[in-house]
């Protein structure tokens, strides 16, 4: 982390709150919105994505009769497919028609398309300050890699200030563009199971907690267990001083022995003192690396 260069993030839930809302819902002909709703929520019902959570939560206000689905099967980064009164209904995400800056749920139902809907979840208030920051500490590159609508993707960058950002990504081309980037030793911060290749692959992988899926969590190599992305800076602080600690410990520690040895061999330390000296350089590794503890978030 202390020598990180490239900084990737996923949009929904990582740089947003997690905490899309339904803003608009378009059912096809044949369709009325309860209906389009109905299908959507029955098979998103179970998934810990922030998308399901905003539509079974509108589903929820408005009384609809809640759905069971079967044969239920998740396409990662692309939406989930089931079996609803058997007809089969799939939810796809990142539809081309979003210009807004909405994430635009495609609704399929037996093969047809059965509607649209629209949702928005806005960035987290303190993202543009922790992008900031990560730039004054020296990062080369820092970009979103997102599944969702080109429309929606720019709407995050342009509102947190991050320039380099790319949409409609596959799990597996998140995973190929951080492998590109290995030489900068790449830091991804994600949290659903379609990030778990990129969080793997990266020099350090970081995962949301609160909401970050069992995949992302287990697989990531740092958790921020309240989703403070804010913390990244001093993530960054705390293990530049973790590496510098470590450097000025061996250097003491190799000087100290290297002088008792040359008095040892020249008969002038006495295999007391000889110990003496020894335990003095370990008591004073031990005080560099304790005075971590004092380090706090500016």
């Amino acid at each position: 982390m202390a020598h990180a260069g490239t900084f990737f993030f996923d949009k929904t839930g990582t740089l947003t709150a997690g905490k899309p809302m339904v803003t608009a819902i378009r059912p096809a002909d044949g369709f009325c919105e309860d209906a389009l709703l109905a299908f959507a929520a029955a098979v998103e019902r179970g998934s810990t994505h922030p998308i399901a959570a905003a539509i079974l939560d509108q589903a929820a206000k408005r009384g609809i009769l809640q759905r069971t689905a079967g044969q239920i099967s998740v396409i990662p980064g692309f939406g989930v497919n089931g079996i609803v009164d058997g007809k089969s209904v799939g939810v796809f995400a990142g539809s081309t028609g979003a210009t807004g800056g909405e994430t635009r749920i495609q609704v399929v139902v037996d093969g047809l398309p059965a509607g649209e809907i629209d949702l928005f979840d806005p960035p987290r208030p303190e993202v543009a300050e922790t992008v900031r920051h990560l730039i004054a500490l020296g990062a080369e590159r820092i970009a979103i890699l997102s599944g969702d609508s080109a429309a929606a993707v720019r709407r995050i960058a342009d509102a947190v200030d991050i320039a380099d950002y790319r949409s409609r990504l596959k799990p597996e081309d998140k995973l190929s563009t951080i492998e590109a980037s290995s030489a900068l030793n790449p830091v991804f911060t994600g949290d659903g199971m379609n990030d778990a290749p990129s969080l793997k692959a990266a020099a350090v992988g970081i995962a949301m907690g609160l909401r970050g899926s069992d995949m992302a969590l287990s697989t990531a190599d740092i958790v921020l267990m309240n989703d403070t992305i804010a913390l990244l800076p001093f993530l960054i602080r705390l293990s530049r001083k973790m590496t510098r600690t470590i450097k000025i410990s061996i250097a003491v520690s190799l000087m100290i022995n290297l002088v008792a040895i040359a008095f040892g061999a020249a008969g002038m330390l006495s295999p007391i003192m000889g110990a003496v000296t020894h335990n003095i350089g370990s008591i004073f590794v031990v005080t560099l690396s304790s005075s971590i503890v004092f380090t706090r978030e500016t």
